[in-house]
């Protein structure tokens, strides 16, 4: 379960640029690209657990989606792409390389 990493590593964020900047966290903004393999009720679950006791305590995660696309080099363009191992919906060829939709970022944070 990899997202309970992510989860400290989004709680290290926001205990670092939250410092001086209010009392409580309420919600924490993510980009999330459709192709990041991150299984959000998991990510929720690990956040929960790493922030019980923090100012993020009870804070909620709102994601802000990143559609997947890649570079088909069989037809030489740029194409969405839902899931990475699916062919190009253009050509239906492999040979693609993903340009967009696999990160994961902390955008912003709402305190009180």
């Amino acid at each position: 379960m990899h997202e309970m990493s992510l989860a400290e590593g989004i709680m290290q964020i926001v205990e670092t640029q939250s410092k001086g900047h209010g009392n409580k966290v309420t919600k924490v903004i993510l980009s999330l690209g459709e192709l990041a393999g991150v299984e959000k009720e998991a990510l929720e679950f690990g956040f929960e657990v790493v922030s019980n006791g923090t100012i993020a305590h009870g804070a909620i995660l709102e994601y802000h989606p990143v559609s997947g696309s890649a570079f088909c080099f069989n037809c030489c363009a740029q194409v969405p792409l839902s899931k990475q191992g699916n062919p190009c919906p253009r050509c239906d060829g492999y040979q693609l390389t993903v340009i967009d939709g696999t990160q994961m970022q902390v955008k912003s944070m709402e305190l009180e």
